[in-house]
């Protein structure tokens, strides 16, 4: 017993499951959650920006990984994309066809957003299978594709809340910034043209 002593840590909780309650993984579907995180890595690609996305519902706290290459960086013209993600987070059509409009990620991070999920085939050896898919949505596509498809699944889960209720306070623009005044925060490459920023969520 003398070698006995009592212990004292320092430890964070948070976002931990108890030992033997595994985190359900998602299956396809359309869903909502939240833009946690928001970031270009520049190493391995610096036209590339990657959204973490928290789940809501259902699959409460599980997170994914998706990614939009910046508009005029590829060949293909991802700008409806970048508009569905503005959509998706809240954004309506008088914010966003305003001319010019500087994206940075504070223009994202910690709101709503609704998507489609489908999860990777573990036993695809090749293709687009072999990686989780998540695509941002505008709330009435969503809306609208989610009750297709829980009508055609069966699926009874409910959304957290309506789309008209997504983001019923969109975030103030203040000259044609969606989110930091500073451009050099934002996503935009310094390659990017003017011409390219004026398109991006046109």
């Amino acid at each position: 017993m003398d070698n006995q002593s009592p212990f004292s840590f320092s430890v964070n909780f948070q976002g931990i499951n108890a030992s033997g309650m595994g985190r359900r993984e998602p299956v396809e579907g359309y869903f909502q959650g939240r833009i946690v995180e928001a970031y270009v890595n520049q190493e391995r690609n610096p036209n590339r920006c990657i959204f973490k996305v928290e789940f809501e519902g259902d699959f409460a706290g599980v997170t994914k990984l998706t990614g939009l290459n910046l508009p005029g960086t590829t060949q293909n013209d991802t700008r409806p994309l970048w508009r569905a993600l503005m959509e998706s987070v809240g954004y309506n059509s008088q914010q966003l066809d305003q001319g010019q409009v500087n994206v940075t990620p504070q223009a994202v991070l910690n709101r709503t957003c609704c998507f489609y999920f489908r999860p990777k085939d573990e036993s695809a050896l090749d293709g687009p299978m072999m990686y989780d898919k998540l695509k941002f949505l505008a709330p009435g596509h969503w809306q609208s594709a989610k009750t297709i498809f829980d009508q055609d699944s069966g699926s009874t889960t409910q959304a957290a809340s309506t789309t008209a209720a997504i983001n019923s306070a969109p975030q103030t623009l203040g000259g044609n910034n969606l989110g930091s005044t500073q451009a050099k925060s934002g996503f935009a490459a310094p390659s990017m043209s003017s011409q390219d920023l004026l398109n991006m969520v046109k």
